[in-house]
């Protein structure tokens, strides 16, 4: 076993309808045996043979792997395709979201029952390389909203992968490159919340605005609690930490917990938390009665004063207005 688990930690695994909708590699591919080895199954520069894959996923095969060197060609690849041919539109928007809901559920579903740990930081990472590809798809922003209206409150994998698909659109239209900062908008968006696991249940599901002084108090440790729960882990970048610390301060110096001016709160905790905020009032949310997304933007001029970082602001604005 210590031996399958050395031999994994090599490779990412990515699933496999991403090369059904390409059309020739930039990187190695293998497949994972039951006897914990990887064959190559393709090398970078070979023409995709969808058959081939077809018959992989009929003996349900859903993952294939590339080495973790590969990862970022891999990525920037599908970051140049993304903007040069449609080769990510094979596959329906609304399958791929529905696909990524799924794998939210299952890696929440992990945490609750094993905590956040190594190995489920890793399936956290393989969520958010699939986020980063639905993005690059180019969804239309108010179709994936109403999907995600679908799931319903609260639910914390529902929020979470709201809050990271949104962080990376929103990081996209900004005409930010970097693959890290793609990988660090999605992990933040989706660990953000992490701290919420360690409240107490009745919390969950209780309003703010009928919190007793000391429930409010609790409920404003969980960004703390985030964080600590992910300094605890082994490469998780700063800026991540940062997100979960962060992303409810408020620009004018009145989030929590630390009451933080714009100045002083980290870039990447300013646009998740301008996500965060979308997400909670566009999408169902016990605090809040639902609104469009337009009624969200006015929302966040006039009533909160527009307390985010304006450049990702004004993205945002953008993508909601433009039609």
């Amino acid at each position: 076993m210590s031996d399958e688990k050395s031999e994994l930690t090599k490779f990412t695994k990515i699933p496999i309808d991403e090369f059904i909708s390409s059309t020739e590699l930039v990187v190695d591919l293998f497949i994972f045996l039951t006897d914990s080895k990887f064959v190559q199954v393709a090398k970078a520069g070979d023409k995709i043979d969808v058959n081939r894959l077809k018959t992989y996923k009929d003996k349900n095969v859903t993952h294939l792997f590339i080495r973790n060197e590969d990862y970022s060609k891999y990525i920037e690849a599908g970051l140049k395709a993304s903007q040069n041919t449609t080769v990510f539109l094979n596959i329906p928007p609304e399958h791929r979201q529905h696909s990524l809901m799924k794998s939210a559920e299952s890696v929440f579903k992990e945490i609750e029952q094993l905590d956040l740990n190594e190995e489920t930081f890793q399936q956290s990472q393989e969520l958010v390389h699939s986020t980063i590809s639905f993005c690059l798809s180019e969804p239309d922003l108010a179709t994936v909203l109403s999907q995600f209206s679908q799931l319903g409150d609260n639910k914390l994998y529902a929020h979470s992968i709201a809050v990271s698909t949104l962080s990376v659109m929103i990081g996209l239209a900004l005409g930010w490159k970097r693959i890290t900062t793609f990988q660090k908008l999605g992990l933040g968006g989706l660990l953000h919340d992490i701290g919420l696991k360690e409240l107490h249940p009745s919390l969950h599901t209780k309003p703010r605005a009928l919190m007793s002084n000391e429930e409010r108090e609790e409920y404003q440790s969980h960004p703390y609690l985030g964080m600590e729960m992910l300094k605890s882990l082994r490469g998780v970048p700063d800026d991540v930490i940062a997100a979960a610390f962060q992303h409810h301060e408020h620009g004018m110096g009145f989030g929590f917990p630390r009451h933080l001016k714009q100045h002083a709160i980290n870039p990447y905790a300013q646009l998740i938390g301008l996500a965060n905020e979308f997400c909670n009032l566009t999408l169902p949310h016990i605090n809040n009665i639902q609104k469009t997304p337009r009624e969200a933007i006015n929302f966040i001029e006039t009533v909160l004063g527009q307390p985010f970082s304006a450049q990702p602001f004004e993205v945002l604005k953008f993508l909601i207005l433009k039609k």
